[in-house]
Parts: C-alpha cells; sequence; structure tokens
C-alpha cells in the first residue's frame, strides 16, 4: 500500500515539531505540494476545501466534516490509560475529574474537551472565577458528577500538571512529579522533567492519518469541539459576572 501523502501548512517551527513525531507514524509521507497531497494538517482552514485536514488551532468551528480539530490532550498516554479504565468500567461512573494546568501554554478550550469527553455530555450547571493569571472552573453534571479545571498561567517558568479522576469503583491519577530527575550543578541541583514529549502529538497524528486512510470518523469531531467551545463561553461568561460582582 502507498503510503498516505500528508502535506503541512505550518509555521517553520511548528513544522519540524510535526515532522519529527511524524517519524513515529507508519504509512505515511510528508510532501511539499498541496495539489498532490492526500490530506493536510494546517492552522487555518480555509487554505484548502477538498482534503482531509487536521485543524490544530482556531477560535470558531470549521464549517466542513472533513475538518478534524486537534485534540492532543486525549492523546497523552497517561490520559489514554485513564479513559481506557473508565470506558472499561473499571472505575465506574466518574464522580470528581480534577485538572490542574499550571503553565504559561495551559489551554481552556482543551482541558474542557478533556472533560466532556471522561464524562460523555455537557455539564448542567458552570461556575467560574479568575484573578491575575489564574482561572478555576466549576462544571456540574447530571447525577453529581464534578469538574474542577484549575489553570495558573504566571509562574515564571516550567510549570505542574495533574489530572485525577474519581470513580464509583475507583480512582487514577496521573502528574509529571514522577517525571522530574535530580541534575547536581555547581550552583546546586535543580529539577528536569522529562515529560511525555510529544508522544501525544504523534498519536494524534496516527489517529488521523489511520481514519484519513480508512475513510472514517476520527477520534476528535467537530461535533466535539463545538460542544467544548460552547462550555468554554459559558466559562467565560460565568468569570465576567464573577469579575463584575
Amino acid at each position: 500500500m502507498d503510503p498516505l501523502k500528508l502535506y503541512l501548512h505550518l509555521e517553520d517551527q511548528q513544522s519540524d515539531r510535526y515532522r519529527i513525531a511524524l517519524r513515529r507514524v507508519c504509512g505515511v509521507t510528508v510532501i511539499e505540494d498541496l495539489a498532490v497531497a492526500d490530506a493536510v494538517v494546517s492552522k487555518d482552514e480555509r487554505c484548502v476545501i477538498n482534503k482531509p485536514m487536521l485543524w490544530i488551532e482556531g477560535d470558531s468551528p470549521a464549517p466542513r466534516e472533513s475538518v478534524v480539530p486537534a485534540m492532543p490532550w486525549r492523546f497523552r498516554p497517561s490520559v489514554l490509560v485513564m479513559s481506557e479504565r473508565l470506558r472499561s468500567g473499571k472505575l465506574g461512573v466518574p464522580g470528581l475529574l480534577r485538572v490542574h494546568r499550571w503553565r504559561a501554554d495551559a489551554d481552556l478550550l482543551a482541558d474542557i474537551d478533556l472533560a466532556l469527553w471522561l464524562f460523555s455530555g455537557e455539564p448542567e450547571t458552570v461556575f467560574a472565577m479568575a484573578r491575575d493569571g489564574y482561572r478555576q472552573a466549576h462544571l456540574g453534571f447530571s447525577g453529581g458528577g464534578m469538574v474542577i479545571v484549575d489553570h495558573a498561567t504566571n509562574l515564571p517558568s516550567g510549570g505542574y500538571e495533574s489530572v485525577t479522576l474519581i470513580g464509583s469503583k475507583g480512582a487514577a491519577y496521573a502528574d509529571d512529579h514522577r517525571n522530574v530527575n535530580l541534575r547536581l550543578v555547581a550552583t546546586g541541583c535543580e529539577g528536569i522533567t522529562t515529560g511525555e514529549g510529544d508522544v501525544a502529538l504523534a498519536n494524534m497524528l496516527n489517529d488521523f492519518v489511520t481514519s484519513v486512510r480508512e475513510d472514517r470518523q476520527g477520534a476528535v469531531t467537530m461535533s466535539d469541539f463545538e460542544k467544548a467551545a460552547r462550555v468554554r463561553d459559558r466559562v467565560l461568561e460565568s468569570t465576567s459576572k464573577e469579575a463584575v460582582v
């Protein structure tokens, strides 16, 4: 079978990162000619209208079913294990999800999508508060389930991430503390966070490439994006009301 021809419509630095991640994906080759490409990875959904596209950024939903929104948070190895345990029934019914993202690039839309994906629905109630460089959102689901998304974006350097899911039968937890290694230097010591690298990006690209080859819907849909965007807007609206009060 011929490899799928993929065109990257990205800025140089981002393109380099995607090229490196694509080395982990079988059955795909990156080409430089959009006209003969089978699929596209782009920041701008308007750049092409007749090819499947992995859309990696944007504030407004793209209008076509062939556009797949990028949600790399879902594809992290730790999150995939958590999802598998939940779907298999080992954790029971989800009761509380707590997401901490204390870093400058915290993405509210991505974390809301993660919450809706794990809870398989939209919240009935939304409340949020914000201060300079900090936001906390509470999402209430039917049956008493709750999500807390906690973002701090004004830390001086580095960051911290954790996801905790408590269900009726068990719990799952993932953070980046266990991946910090101690290194001794002339001025003392410092911590080096290894993280999960670009594995999530590679997993997301693999799902997109496979879905194009098999002519099926990918793991993330525009409906997922639209739901997350609606709840994100409700969070921002609640934040604005709370600030006025």
